[in-house]
């Protein structure tokens, strides 16, 4: 005898919302993420060559392409 198992659909569709801002996101990690390090939080990371505030860095290559990127001073 085997047993076969109902799978229940996966819901594509599913979204988490802020309760703070009413941000919407698809994973729950993303929004413990952001309830945790930018809601609500004043921007913890300074660039050093123009003063640009952000809440999320999240790797070395991050930094490098955000400062050859936006920054306005190099």
């Amino acid at each position: 005898m085997y047993l076969v198992a109902k799978l229940q659909p996966f819901d594509f569709k599913k979204t988490y919302s802020c309760p703070k801002c009413n941000r919407i996101f698809e994973k729950k990690g993303s929004l413990s993420r952001h309830l945790l390090y930018v809601c609500g939080k004043k921007p913890r990371f300074q660039c050093p060559y123009c003063g640009f505030c952000c809440n999320l860095l999240t790797s070395t290559v991050d930094v490098i392409n955000f400062i050859t990127t936006y920054c306005t001073k190099l």
